[in-house]
């Protein structure tokens, strides 16, 4: 089955803003993590990194299985979406993988130098 736009809008709705609005609720935990270390002090450390590195683990593969479907629906696209510019804009998931695994895995490498 070959899809067209009215079908991938839905999709997108459904999949890639989710996806946005939990890479950016990862980044915002970051600091609140920082502000809980803050006030419960040094004895907190270990347990709010395990947190971290939890979270961080689920936005992980919520962010790579969204890459894995886009990857998908770029394979099964017609051929006048493809021709279209939103359609030729899928490609290069690897390096939007390496860039996002990059940015949200920091973050508890951060938490980790700052807790422990």
């Amino acid at each position: 089955m070959k899809f067209s736009s009215e079908q991938l809008v839905p999709w997108f709705n459904h999949r890639v803003y989710p996806m946005v609005a939990w890479v950016l609720l990862h980044f915002a935990m970051a600091g609140v993590y920082i502000i809980a270390f803050g006030i419960a002090g040094p004895t907190s450390g270990i347990p709010l990194f395990i947190i971290s590195v939890a979270e961080t683990l689920g936005v992980l593969l919520f962010v790579m299985s969204t890459i894995d479907d886009m990857k998908r629906l770029a394979a099964d696209m017609s051929d006048e979406m493809k021709a279209t510019g939103f359609g030729a804009s899928f490609t290069g998931f690897a390096v939007f993988a390496v860039i996002f695994s990059v940015l949200i895995i920091a973050v508890p490498v951060a938490h980790g130098l700052l807790f422990l």
